[in-house]
């Protein structure tokens, strides 16, 4: 019997709360309900933020503090927010995503402590098991076909040299991460490259943040992923 993952057209590995990646290192916790991200790193930023969308709303009745919003009122945030921030909210948001993408790297990298932490992190975002298993599907440059190895059958054959992370601009929250990986048997080196987007779920305010985890690097070019 073989375990087989379909994959189409998509580059995300793992999409989990915030917290979940950048503080438990994607360790246990599953099913664990994630809070604000944004509210935690970069509250300042997010009340800034929301108190000007209110005021371009126009909507005296919804509460004077982000943290007390309620599902209706965050709904209906939601629903008006969908075609794009108004007024200088904009400006407001865009320093909102870049506090938000630099704390959350610091934060990741200071639970990466150590290179045993940072190996465990990698095989666990490349989505590595006690148990090989099959991809197929496609890819937006080619098809999948592919075994991933176990990290026991990782560590025969590479070794981690460096795990890093660090804020991106982009139109969400990003943390860019970075691994270099060297061949045990010809000194090789490749980087596998990959970023974090943290994003509201249901919409802006509607719901708390999560984060979506992708890989950049061609599946086939990264170590420990065997075409077939």
């Amino acid at each position: 019997m073989f375990l087989v993952s379909c994959k189409y057209l998509s580059k995300i590995m793992i999409n989990a709360s915030p917290g979940h990646v950048f503080d438990r290192l994607l360790q246990g916790g599953h099913g664990v309900r994630g809070g604000n991200w944004f509210e935690e790193v970069a509250g300042e930023a997010y009340q800034g933020l929301y108190a000007a969308v209110r005021t371009e709303l126009g909507c005296s009745e919804l509460p004077a503090a982000a943290t007390d919003l309620g599902p209706a009122d965050r709904k209906w945030l939601a629903g008006s927010l969908r075609g794009g921030w108004p007024g200088p909210s904009g400006h407001l948001y865009r320093e909102l995503a870049g506090t938000v993408a630099e704390v959350s790297a610091r934060r990741w990298r200071a639970r990466l402590g150590s290179p045993a932490d940072a190996e465990a992190m990698l095989w666990r975002i490349l989505r590595m098991g006690s148990a090989p298993y099959f991809v197929l599907g496609a890819s937006p440059a080619e098809p999948l076909r592919i075994r991933v190895a176990t990290p026991w059958d990782w560590r025969l054959n590479h070794r981690l040299k460096g795990f890093h992370c660090q804020p991106e601009a982009g139109g969400q929250p990003r943390v860019r991460w970075t691994a270099d990986v060297e061949d045990r048997h010809s000194a090789e080196v490749r980087e596998v490259r990959g970023h974090v987007e943290i994003r509201w779920s249901h919409g802006r305010f509607g719901g708390n943040p999560e984060a979506k985890v992708y890989l950049d690097t061609p599946h086939g070019a990264v170590p420990g992923y065997y075409p077939l």
